[in-house]
């Protein structure tokens, strides 16, 4: 790749597009791949107007039913994974659950391996069962 300054995006089907950017800053290359899906919603579509909570609802704090600032969440097949990012954790949500089980960062806010500082953004990689997480407070992914 001659220029490292580069963005690439192509169309992956009609509704989806998909998107690298790779970046030098003359220390450090950085990588972002994202794909964003348009869904093709019919141009007479209504919205149902009332919303329903799935997950917090109780305040914020530390509780296992309450979020406090949470940052991203991704959805696997009928579980969500929140990034509680105040509480430094990753909780596990699954649909008609009133409380949520932290699954990653139990074991208060710091640096060691088994601890998140800040978390921001949460991966699944279904190769290795595993996930990966960007724990901005502690400027690494884990």
């Amino acid at each position: 790749m001659e220029n490292l300054n580069e963005i690439n995006i192509t169309q992956i089907p009609l509704n989806s597009l998909r998107s690298s950017l790779l970046l030098n800053n003359d220390h450090f290359f950085f990588s972002i791949s994202f794909i964003v899906v348009i869904p093709n919603i019919p141009a007479d579509a209504t919205w149902a107007q009332d919303g329903v909570t799935v997950a917090g609802g109780h305040g914020l704090g530390n509780a296992t039913n309450q979020l406090w600032n949470p940052q991203n969440l991704i959805i696997d097949n009928e579980t969500m994974l929140i990034v509680h990012s105040y509480n430094s954790r990753i909780i596990q949500w699954k649909i008609g659950d009133e409380n949520g089980q932290v699954i990653v960062g139990n074991n208060g806010e710091g640096n060691r391996l088994d601890q998140l500082k800040s978390p921001t953004d949460v991966l699944i990689d279904k190769e290795t069962d595993s996930l990966i997480i960007c724990d901005s407070g502690n400027r690494r992914i884990v």
